[in-house]
């Protein structure tokens, strides 16, 4: 299984250790640290842990009736008890566009609850998502700064400051710009060519 954290930097949404998903009984699903250990949670709809797994390769499964007692347990060290349901475990790799994290976590099997929030070490909130499916995605630079927003409606805005923390530069998806951008490395082999 891929670790969330680097699904949230392929999306670009910036988070700090550690990362810990609930469902919306408040169970945690998901839990990973800053050295790339997880471990990941499955309930049914009692609370009643039903899966377990961890990146050092260990899982547990377990099965209980209506009252909760356990009729059935197996573990990746081959332990077993009891008899247990045919169940199907079927998990997609996908490539990853800017989607929603909602649709990423439940892709991993990773049970959560609306609204998503996701802060960055500093407390900057760095994506937000809605149950209706909207979801906001923010970037700060290292004074704290936003230099990105967009949205999902196709909304964005681009900001960047000079070393003062004055805004400098200001353009939006609706065309609005306001003051000159930084060139990029691009732009500055465009002049070197122009300029021969």
């Amino acid at each position: 299984m891929k670790k969330l954290s680097e699904t949230y930097k392929e999306l670009g949404i910036a988070f700090t250790f550690p990362i810990r998903i609930r469902d919306s009984n408040d169970n945690v699903t998901y839990y990973e640290s800053s050295n790339g250990y997880w471990e990941r949670w499955e309930y049914d709809a009692k609370g009643y842990v039903t899966y377990y797994e961890s990146s050092n390769g260990d899982w547990e499964r377990w099965e209980c009736d209506a009252n909760g007692k356990r009729t059935y347990y197996e573990s990746s060290e081959g332990f077993k008890s009891g008899t247990g349901r045919r169940r199907k475990h079927n998990q997609t790799n996908k490539t990853h566009t800017m989607k929603k994290l909602s649709e990423t976590l439940t892709e991993l099997g990773i049970a959560f609850s609306f609204p998503i929030e996701i802060k960055d070490a500093k407390g900057k909130r760095t994506y937000y998502e809605y149950s209706d499916g909207f979801w906001r995605r923010w970037e700060v630079d290292a004074n704290g700064d936003e230099t990105y927003y967009e949205d999902s409606d196709s909304d964005w805005v681009r900001t960047e400051y000079d070393a003062n923390g004055d805004e400098t530069y200001y353009e939006t998806s609706s065309g609005n710009k306001s003051g000159t951008p930084r060139p990029t490395n691009n732009s500055k082999q465009y002049e070197k060519l122009t300029t021969n």
